[in-house]
């Protein structure tokens, strides 16, 4: 059978430069952080992938043994990218666990079937993707396996689509509990990343049913090349979500302790004396020595500045203040953006940026959700008439 060259030829061999370029480009930043190392196996393997699809269009007689090599690869994909989103959403280091091993099943089984399908002579291999379906002899098991195979693998796209959105819900919960301001946290990547993976896998089915296989081969790659695209500048410029940027020429970036104090706070020895105590110093930190204007304060910050620990100053707000972190520094910064838009001719933006937000979107958005308006309409409606 000779060479097919196709229009997702071309498209899946500028997919090929795109991840390669992407797998370096994150394997530079793993000084920066182990999540890295996963980003850039994710692109090594599509590349990979990418790669097996121009030698199938090219070498159709070896269509067998090909996708030998790409189901294993195939079913890599989505583990890998889980580990690096574990990973780039934990306020720890997270090493290679025993308990891992789940996400290994699908990969090893999809291995396993293509030193199979090497193992096995060509003359036999030859008409399991050729032709009609072979039956369910030796041969027609190979081709049903191997289906089996790949359908699998999209249904752990969903799957993993699934902890995705787990993973934006908890990591959400963690972050306001120890920042102030999230602009530089916004996880809505994670969100459109999630989507477009679910849309990907739901695309991958359509294009293998699809009547003519050249629409359903081109509609892929080209439906590919923005997925990629978007996966490299998205996923590429995340910064670990836990992580803080100190100011210095050479940058380096500091993990932050997160409370361990169970989410029941079942093990603390912290009573409602020490709660009381420590709400005490917390409302004249804020009240009088303002530390809710410091953009940059964290919970630990103000953990130091009341002289608790920070899991019971996390403790102390959960149940004696009923509130979080995030909300209780945004409480007080919007308190005090009231009473600067009553009292002076500040433009809006100034007065989130002294309040202590750094974002015009940020600053309106909590204003709304705490007053029900906008800062403008605010400062209209209560204005004394001259």
């Amino acid at each position: 059978m000779s060479p097919q060259i196709t229009a997702s030829s071309w498209l899946d061999a500028m997919l090929v430069g795109i991840c390669l370029l992407a797998a370096v480009q994150q394997s530079e930043r793993l000084s920066q952080a182990p999540a890295y190392r996963a980003l850039a196996l994710f692109f090594a393997l599509l590349a990979g992938w990418f790669s097996l699809q121009i030698a199938s269009d090219a070498l159709p007689d070896e269509e067998a043994r090909l996708t030998g090599i790409g189901l294993p690869v195939f079913s890599s994909l989505a583990p890998s990218f889980w580990f690096y989103l574990r990973d780039i959403a934990s306020d720890r280091e997270i090493r290679v666990q025993p308990n891992d091993w789940p996400h290994l099943i699908l990969p090893a089984l999809a291995l396993v079937f293509g030193v199979l399908m090497w193992v096995i002579p060509a003359s036999i291999l030859l008409p399991v993707f050729s032709g009609p379906h072979p039956g369910i002899g030796p041969v027609g098991a190979l081709r049903w396996i191997a289906q089996g195979l790949g359908l699998a693998t999209l249904g752990q796209v969903l799957v993993y689509a699934v902890l995705g959105f787990r993973l934006y819900i908890k990591t959400d919960r963690r972050v306001k509990d120890l920042f102030a301001t999230t602009t530089s946290r916004d996880l809505i990547w994670l969100h459109r990343l999630v989507l477009l993976g679910g849309l990907a896998a739901v695309t991958a089915i359509i294009a293998a049913f699809l009547p003519f296989q050249w629409v359903g081969e081109s509609l892929r790659s080209a439906w590919d090349l923005v997925l990629i695209l978007t996966l490299a500048v998205w996923a590429g410029r995340q910064s670990p979500v836990f992580a803080l940027d100190t100011p210095s020429p050479q940058r380096t970036v500091t993990r932050l302790a997160t409370p361990q104090t169970p989410p029941a706070y079942s093990r603390s020895s912290l009573d409602e004396t020490r709660q009381a105590e420590i709400a005490k110093r917390l409302d004249k930190a804020l009240r009088i020595d303002h530390l809710h204007l410091n953009p940059m304060i964290t919970l630990p910050d103000l953990a130091r500045a009341v002289g608790a620990k920070p899991g019971h100053l996390s403790q102390t707000l959960n149940q004696h203040m009923g509130t979080s972190f995030f909300e209780l520094i945004n409480r007080h910064r919007i308190l005090e953006a009231k009473r600067l838009l009553l009292t002076c001719e500040d433009t809006i933006l100034d007065i989130a940026y002294r309040v202590g937000f750094n974002s015009r979107s940020s600053f309106y958005k909590c204003f709304r959700d705490i007053c029900g308006m906008s800062p403008s309409r605010y400062r209209q409606e209560n204005l004394p008439e001259e």
